[in-house]
């Protein structure tokens, strides 16, 4: 990596012209736990005549759409304005978060560089992650706050979170008994998670319902973001119309021309491999290098994201059962792949419980179980190891065995979090929902 950001660094501003670059030039690296030389760079590709210079000149001057104020040594915090449709003038302005690291003093600048840390949903500040060796190669470091995203933004999608917890044994409860934010779930909808939903996929009805209530949420949810809501009178803007990735592309467009520089560097993690791969297609003259590191697919598909989950959950289940047959000394389900059948039957006639607070029986389902192995198994070797004793625990024939060991699963997904104290609330165990 060292390599790859010292070799034919990007020209600052007033650079001379034979070092600018006219085509797209742009290198994406897969990090795979490997090293690597100078041969990732073809270093004659990144000379380009000069008769191409006037299609990269740029103001010298930062934008006046660019406040930034000192936050410490070689380090600024401040906020880029730009309007909520980049093609409309006449439409609303919004901030977004801006933070800066300085390059270090003791080697040549090499240029700028923004990294996008993942999510969606990572603020501004994690950049900060990779500051310390960013800037000793050289590179200014920048991080940008996504739409809707960060402490200051405004819409915000993170600023409703005004839960409260009702008066205990009076229910039976319902979501809206804990929150009145307009983006919660619909009254009687199953759990759900990023990947997973608490629902028998053979049963028609059951998945019916649950597209039916989510429908409704996102609805409402929708509503709520008319800018009309947030004081921005006029022309009908909904802010989630203008706060997707294409979107993000606009902004750090915004934000290159803001800085003075003629091109930007990337770093991109996770999703931001996609905000990357967005960015270089809208606008390829004014791309340098470009890190993607764990790449994710460029395009909104979410029947392949489902697809895939699910597969590669089976995968992970069929894997796990495996191991435990190869190591049945230290494996503690001694028939593995009878005994994940027998629970999955027993379950799915509701006789794995827990007791709540109250004395009552609370079902751990099939659904919730799915959820609890997507974390499970996606950590490392150490949490797979934890993963059979489990579900050996849930087949015990002592009910306070079985019982304890469903509660634990259901205290990890079934719990609220008071967000000034941090302090947990499982919902199952007093109020007997989830």
């Amino acid at each position: 990596l060292e390599s790859f950001l010292s070799t034919a660094p990007n020209p600052s501003v007033g650079s001379n012209s034979d070092n600018m670059y006219c085509r797209p030039l742009v290198t994406a690296i897969l990090f795979v736990g490997v090293t690597w030389g100078k041969e990732l760079l073809n270093e004659e590709d990144s000379a380009e005549p000069s008769n191409c210079q006037s299609m990269l000149q740029v103001t010298k001057k930062p934008g006046a759409n660019l406040k930034m104020y000192e936050a410490g040594p070689g380090q600024y915090t401040g906020h880029l304005t730009v309007h909520l449709d980049p093609h409309d003038v006449t439409s609303p302005k919004i901030q977004l978060e801006i933070f800066k690291w300085n390059a270090s003093s003791k080697v040549p600048r090499a240029g700028a560089l923004l990294a996008h840390m993942g999510g969606p949903g990572s603020t501004a500040d994690g950049a900060g992650n990779v500051a310390f060796f960013v800037t000793q190669a050289g590179y200014d470091l920048y991080g940008i706050s996504q739409r809707g995203i960060g402490k200051h933004a405004y819409p915000s999608f993170t600023s409703c979170n005004n839960f409260h917890l009702p008066p205990k044994r009076q229910g039976p409860y319902k979501v809206s008994d804990f929150t009145s934010c307009p983006c919660r779930l619909a009254d009687g909808t199953p759990m759900i998670g990023e990947a997973w939903a608490d629902v028998n996929p053979n049963s028609r009805t059951e998945v019916s319902k649950l597209f039916e209530k989510v429908a409704e949420r996102s609805q409402r949810c929708r509503d709520s973001f008319d800018m009309n809501n947030f004081g921005f009178q006029g022309k009908g803007y909904n802010f989630l119309d203008y706060a997707g990735t294409q979107m993000l592309a606009h902004d750090i467009e915004e934000l290159r021309t803001a800085i003075g520089e003629q091109t930007l560097n990337f770093w991109g993690i996770s999703y931001g491999t996609y905000v990357a791969g967005v960015y270089a297609s809208a606008y390829p003259q004014r791309v340098g290098k470009v890190i993607m590191d764990g790449n994710v697919v460029p395009m909104p598909e979410k029947t392949a994201l489902a697809s895939g989950c699910g597969a590669g959950l089976q995968q992970s289940i069929n894997k796990l059962l495996y191991n435990c047959k190869e190591q049945a000394s230290t494996c503690s389900l001694k028939n593995p792949d009878e005994d994940f059948r027998k629970l999955l039957k027993k379950m799915k006639k509701s006789k794995i419980v827990a007791r709540t607070d109250s004395g009552k029986s609370f079902k751990l389902t099939v659904g919730m179980l799915g959820g609890w192995f997507q974390e499970q198994l996606v950590v490392d070797a150490t949490t797979w190891g934890k993963v059979p004793k489990k579900l050996a625990d849930l087949l015990s024939k002592d009910p306070k065995v079985s019982e304890k060991a469903a509660g634990e699963i259901l205290d990890v997904k079934c719990y609220l979090q008071d967000p000034q104290t941090h302090k947990k609330t499982y919902t199952w165990r007093v109020y007997d929902v989830c």
